[in-house]
């Protein structure tokens, strides 16, 4: 009998997570083989969850389920090599179609779009260790997308190809046709909803003082913005109410030129990113970072950054942070340094510094203000690391940059960072 190989295993899972399986989804391995991830899928899925390992090789099939028959998730389905799945429409969340070679994929392709749910994912990786590989990939895609399918996202991650790990990239797609228009209808509903809500809660005056405040006159760094004139607590409950609004739905109010429309989609987003599971936080990350060119006003920024590119780096790689410190965009600069306060709430003040003196010299105000502000959060937790980082730099800080951070030490302390002696 096989011996399932811990590190295969826990790379498979990973991989696994990062497409999305999680707790009661219904998943279906085309061509599970030795079950390197239909193992994995039936201990992730749990619950009512169920995972159907389908393949023509019996004794494979056998093989995977003396390893994993004790698994109540884990089903297989005996197949003879024809396109024909014994399962009734629209029953699986996700297919995985990994490392499977078709020769003619249409057949399997209009059977995968009727057992598939209106929102299921086609997950589809194929080794590539040739150009030979390249193309039959190339082709198998412009297949997939052919039989209506429309590509949703790719991962790039690491993927267990027989008894070996190799980089690679996973495609998800969506059925197009079978996604329908039930559901696009809806997402437009919501929409509707949500314009209207916020719509009849706009006041003239008010909009007219916030379009000032935030500086949209020709020239000014929110030049275009339209205000409705809404209070960020009655946007707040417009979005506790709508928050499961689909990402391609949200993306119409982010691109809207109303600053509340953009501003309920991000917080939105925030309620999103708090009930996501990994994979679905990796998901709204990058959403986030793919919209920089509309999270902008430092309210959009100061209001989301912290809460999601922040807790999503807090435990990860930070170089991102760097390249968006180094932008010519004012506000990916300000993403890059607010995001840093849910590090130093968490004691963590490195990245906050480093980011800091790449940002001295930033000829923006609003840079400068962004900077005092996280300074001076250092400070609060710890205040010997803020004064030595401004012993070393109070003298080529903007004036507005020091005022900010030493906003709460005493007047006699003030006095000695002004006078820059």
């Amino acid at each position: 009998m096989r011996i399932v190989d811990k590190q295969l295993y826990k790379v498979a899972r990973r991989a696994l997570v990062r497409i999305g399986v999680k707790p009661g989804l219904r998943i279906l391995d085309f061509g599970a083989r030795i079950g390197n991830y239909a193992l994995p899928a039936a201990n992730l899925v749990t619950g009512t969850g169920k995972v159907y390992a389908l393949d023509k090789d019996r004794e494979q099939l056998d093989e995977l389920m003396t390893i994993g028959g004790h698994l109540p998730q884990l089903a297989r389905i005996d197949t003879d090599g024809g396109s024909t799945i014994s399962l009734p429409q629209d029953s699986l969340n996700m297919i995985l179609l990994f490392d499977v070679d078709l020769d003619d994929p249409t057949p399997y392709l209009k059977e995968f779009h009727r057992v598939l749910t209106p929102n299921g994912i086609l997950a589809v990786y194929l080794p590539i260790e040739s150009n030979r590989d390249r193309v039959r990939c190339e082709e198998f895609m412009t297949n997939i997308k052919r039989a209506d399918f429309r590509l949703s996202e790719k991962v790039e991650q690491e993927m267990v190809h027989w008894d070996w790990v190799e980089e690679a990239t996973v495609y998800l797609f969506q059925p197009r046709g079978h996604l329908s228009n039930a559901r696009a209808r809806l997402g437009q509903c919501m929409l509707d909803r949500i314009k209207n809500n916020l719509s009849q809660l706009g006041n003239p005056e008010k909009a007219r003082i916030l379009s000032q405040f935030f500086k949209t006159g020709k020239g000014q760094y929110g030049e275009g913005d339209v205000f409705l004139g809404i209070s960020v607590p009655e946007q707040r409950k417009i979005a506790k109410k709508y928050f499961d609004l689909p990402l391609n739905d949200l993306q119409e109010l982010l691109d809207s030129e109303i600053h509340e429309h953009r501003l309920t989609a991000l917080l939105i987003l925030i309620h999103k990113y708090r009930q996501a599971d990994s994979a679905g936080k990796n998901r709204i990350f990058r959403f986030y970072l793919k919209n920089t060119e509309n999270i902008n006003n430092w309210d959009l920024v100061d209001l989301t950054a912290p809460k999601i590119v922040g807790n999503y780096l807090l435990n990860k790689d930070r170089s991102f942070l760097y390249k968006l410190a180094k932008s010519n965009n004012l506000w990916e600069r300000r993403i890059a340094i607010l995001s840093t306060l849910n590090f130093i709430r968490n004691n963590d003040f490195e990245d906050t510094l480093k980011i800091s003196e790449l940002l001295l010299h930033d000829k923006h105000d609003l840079i400068h203000k962004a900077v005092g502000w996280m300074l001076r959060e250092i400070g609060k937790k710890d205040q010997e690391v803020e004064e030595r980082f401004l012993i070393k730099h109070k003298i080529q800080m903007p004036r507005t940059m020091l005022r900010y951070a030493i906003e709460k030490f005493d007047e006699n302390k003030r006095k000695f960072y002004l006078s820059r002696g």
